[in-house]
């Protein structure tokens, strides 16, 4: 009697464990599934917000270039002064060849409230992406010959003179 309650209690003993066991990895297929699921969707929710991105900073983009043919430097730079106005958090990259241009813009540079960066148009490709991921990131930077001096508008001079 004994040895029989002893052997029905190691038997329903082994069949509980062997049934955590099998729910145990039923629940684990079950988490590797909903985690796939899960990286699927966030992998979607990244590309749509990075074509986002990409559309608006193309547009942005496509628009100054517009604005900007036959146009002054002086009323580029008010082009580029209105944008930052419009727009104080968008994070902006500007390429350029010749930084010393944008020395007018240094006190709406300053007061911008997103990422701006000043890239030359000759650094190597990679200095260019970390420019631009440093201005998404919310970063400020502005080349040295931009930093120093006073720039004036050439109608400024003509008036005081």
């Amino acid at each position: 009697m004994v040895l029989l309650k002893e052997s029905v209690l190691i038997i329903s003993s082994v069949l509980v464990v062997w049934w955590l066991l099998v729910s145990h990895h039923q629940a684990q297929q079950a988490l590797v599934w909903w985690y796939s699921k899960q990286w699927m969707r966030m992998c979607e929710k990244g590309e749509t917000i990075r074509n986002g991105l990409l559309q608006e900073s193309f547009i942005i983009r496509r628009h100054l270039e517009l604005s900007s043919v036959n146009r002054s430097e002086s009323q580029q730079q008010d082009q580029y002064y209105l944008l930052m106005q419009e727009h104080p958090t968008l994070n902006i990259v500007v390429q350029t060849a010749e930084s010393r241009a944008l020395k007018r813009l240094k006190p709406a540079i300053s007061l911008h409230e997103g990422g701006f960066t000043v890239a030359d148009k000759s650094l190597p490709m990679n200095e260019m992406l970390n420019k631009v991921k440093w201005a998404l990131d919310g970063v400020f930077y502005t080349p040295l010959e931009m930093r120093s001096g006073l720039e004036v508008k050439p109608e400024w001079l003509e008036v005081l003179s």
